[in-house]
């Protein structure tokens, strides 16, 4: 295991948010072309009213993609940089990165808030277990 291997997961989920992007951009144009969606909504999203609920839980399953793993690719970085990588952090960041992913499939599917809720919390706690064990192994 080389100290790289961290960034794996990293790719995994950048590459994950990147798909969903173009999904979403590819979606926006089709919905704008047909009529589904005013064009001018995209300007300044100040009015989203001619978003359809399709619209409005990609741009929230958006948002989610860009907050919470920011968090993620912080520890990834600070683990990778002060050399405190080991077999623990792959694994709860390939955990973190596998329940991102239940939670985009839950979220963009079904949409069930407990159902939801559950891979988000997990993935809140798998990243305070890594913040958690690296702030130990930086003091000790």
């Amino acid at each position: 295991m080389s100290p790289e291997d961290i960034f794996l997961p990293v790719i995994a989920l950048i590459l994950w948010t990147l798909v969903f992007t173009f999904f979403m951009g590819f979606y926006r144009v089709k919905s704008a072309k047909d009529g589904k969606v005013d064009p001018r909504a995209f300007k300044t999203y100040a009015d989203t009213s001619s978003f359809t609920d399709v619209m409005r839980k990609m741009s929230n399953h958006y948002d989610n993609l860009l907050m919470m793993p920011m968090l993620f690719y912080v520890i990834c970085l600070m683990v990778y940089v002060t050399k405190t990588m080991d077999g623990f952090f792959i694994g709860c960041a390939w955990v973190y990165v596998a329940l991102r992913f239940i939670h985009s499939f839950v979220h963009l599917g079904r949409n069930h808030p407990l159902h939801r809720f559950l891979p988000f919390g997990l993935s809140a706690i798998v990243l305070l277990i890594m913040l958690l064990r690296f702030g130990i192994k930086v003091a000790v």
